[in-house]
């Protein structure tokens, strides 16, 4: 009898314990910190997810510069270093990290785990020899993490790695057929891009080929305005058959010191032959200079900026010159107006 008691007793009880764990089950998560604990691990690692995901650099001016310092007992070390730390290079990878004093700007860093050990371990380029100096400051808290500083928008110039693999990667990867075309500016690449993607430019192709250089595809300065960046780019048809090639200008109307520059195209002609194209703009001991032309009339005349020299094997040379009216590039064939006249009626009798 007693031992039936005492069964009973026990399964009273047992039934008692499980029911009190039930009823105060937060309770006990409370008290040892489970769901907290849970919680704080699961947004930890998505703060590291977000912090640690890579930047890629595609712009054409990206520079890393010292932040500030936080520990005085490094001062020299600190002031040992330039301002300007590394000039960016495309496909240069950054990783954002948070600055302990927040100053307004993200800080930076070529590695993804900033430890002494691993930046202690790190071995970039020679280029790069400073940044790292100055990342073994930031790893010990003498001072901010670098930051970054471009002529350009930074989310324009600094793209996601998806985003890079995606479409930079394959079209601006730099190679020995293909060099040059990666240091144009990030709203340029955008617009390269388009142009592959379309039914016209999915035949071309930026490549160089034999004896030429990046300097005879890709034409550099001033078309619209004093001191602007603009563009003239040759692509070549795939087909190694032939040797043709679109001509693309593109012209910024930003001034040279804003950012966000927006490039938009003002000339685009398809050239069934090789095709130089050369400045007319010159310089004499410091001095520019630009040449006289022929822009349609019987006697030269010097445009207001630089324009495009067109030259081909056999043909008479042209120029493009930007006509503010239209807002165009405009091609001029370099004969005065009688001789033009001359041989347009020749040509149709």
């Amino acid at each position: 009898m007693n031992k039936k008691k005492a069964v009973i007793l026990t399964i009273i009880l047992l039934l008692g314990i499980g029911s009190y764990y039930l009823i105060n089950q937060d309770f006990i998560k409370r008290f040892y910190n489970l769901d907290d604990e849970s919680s704080k691990n699961k947004n930890l690692t998505e703060q590291e997810i977000v912090i640690k995901e890579p930047n890629v650099f595609v712009g054409d001016e990206g520079y890393m510069l010292k932040g500030k310092l936080l520990d005085k007992k490094f001062e020299k070390e600190f002031n040992a270093l330039p301002d300007t730390l590394y000039i960016m290079e495309f496909n240069d990878y950054l990783y954002p990290v948070d600055n302990k004093i927040k100053t307004g700007d993200t800080g930076y860093s070529l590695i993804q785990d900033n430890t002494i050990k691993n930046i202690n371990n790190y071995s970039g380029t020679i280029q790069q020899n400073e940044l790292i100096s100055y990342l073994k400051l930031a790893v010990k808290l003498a001072a901010e993490f670098p930051i970054f500083a471009s002529s350009e928008n930074r989310y324009d110039a600094l793209i996601s790695n998806e985003e890079f693999n995606n479409t930079y990667k394959t079209y601006f990867a730099v190679t020995e057929d293909n060099y040059g075309i990666s240091q144009l500016p990030s709203d340029v690449k955008k617009k390269i891009i388009d142009f592959y993607q379309s039914d016209q430019g999915d035949e071309y192709r930026y490549k160089i080929k034999g004896e030429q250089t990046s300097t005879d595809l890709i034409w550099k300065g001033e078309l619209t305005g004093k001191g602007k960046k603009e563009f003239a780019i040759l692509f070549n048809k795939k087909s190694d058959l032939e040797d043709r090639y679109m001509l693309l200008v593109y012209a910024t109307k930003n001034l040279p010191y804003q950012k966000n520059k927006d490039y938009y195209l003002v000339y685009n002609e398809i050239f069934y032959d090789r095709v130089l194209l050369k400045h007319l703009k010159f310089s004499i001991e410091g001095e520019d200079y630009i040449n006289e032309v022929y822009m349609g009339n019987e006697n030269k005349e010097m445009p207001k900026y630089d324009g495009i020299l067109l030259q081909q094997m056999n043909m008479t040379d042209e120029v493009l010159v930007y006509n503010e009216k239209f807002d165009r590039m405009v091609k001029y064939s370099q004969l005065p107006e009688s001789k033009l006249n001359r041989e347009t009626e020749s040509e149709e009798n």
